[in-house]
């Protein structure tokens, strides 16, 4: 059933791309005279032409449901945020972004879990790889309205946290940190957990230049979770201020 999901998922990556670029070029020709007709299709355009970057700070609480005080409460993280949006301006755009952030896991009963500082075992590093398809809506030239959904891939691994010691007893039963350490780095790609849905929405207003800012709100949501049992276990939730120039 896995490889099944994950062969539809890849078919979904590279099939997305192509789709929008068959609608845009299906909307985008202006006519001029009869058997005359001018093409505006940003996508046949340079992309560094047609791109914009965009930064943001936006806040990333990331759900435990089932830690049964076995780990850390759900944790809210500051990711590093940036990506670029193409082609700019158009109904209809990819946005790829990555955020990148830490937090710090322990494993109990056999479950990794997010860890306070105080029961840390393991330092992990995240990167939240986002490729959503956004459609775009424009209110009196002043502001616009982006709805998106995509896939996104959180990539983590994990080290041994600062100031635990590799040789260290781990908990949970392992010998060393550095046993649990290599678990936990394990665990993160078990039954492809590491694959979400992500959507968002952001209100941008326009500002000199091309320069945007506004509001984002976003969600992601693994796909496994989704298929094997009805939970928000795993889910994450950021809100914050996007910069687009």
């Amino acid at each position: 059933m896995n490889k099944k999901i994950f062969t539809f998922i890849l078919l979904l990556i590279f099939t997305l791309p192509l789709m929008a670029q068959e609608t845009a070029s299906e909307q985008s020709g202006v006519a001029v005279t009869e058997g005359e007709e001018i093409s505006e299709n940003p996508f046949n355009m340079p992309f560094f032409e047609t791109s914009n970057l965009f930064i943001g700070f936006t806040p990333l609480l990331f759900i435990t449901t089932d830690n049964e005080n076995k780990g850390g409460p759900s944790s809210i993280v500051y990711p590093l945020y940036i990506g670029v949006s193409w082609p700019r301006d158009f109904w209809i755009s990819l946005q790829p972004s990555i955020k990148i952030f830490m937090d710090y896991y322990l494993v109990n009963d056999g479950t990794v879990y997010p860890a306070e500082i105080e029961n840390r075992t393991g330092l992990g590093f995240a990167f939240l790889l986002n490729i959503p398809v956004v459609f775009q809506a424009n209110f009196w030239d002043m502001s616009n309205l982006k709805l998106s959904a995509g896939l996104a891939f959180l990539i983590r691994f994990a080290v041994p946290a600062p100031g635990v010691p590799s040789s260290a007893p781990g908990s949970d039963g392992f010998a060393t940190v550095k046993d649990e350490v290599s678990y936990i780095n394990k665990s993160f790609y078990e039954g492809a957990k590491f694959i979400y849905l992500s959507g968002s929405a952001d209100f941008m207003f326009n500002l000199n230049n091309g320069v945007q800012i506004g509001p984002e709100f976003s969600m992601y949501i693994p796909v496994i979770t989704i298929l094997s049992e009805f939970s928000l276990h795993g889910t994450m939730f950021s809100a914050g201020v996007k910069l687009i120039f």
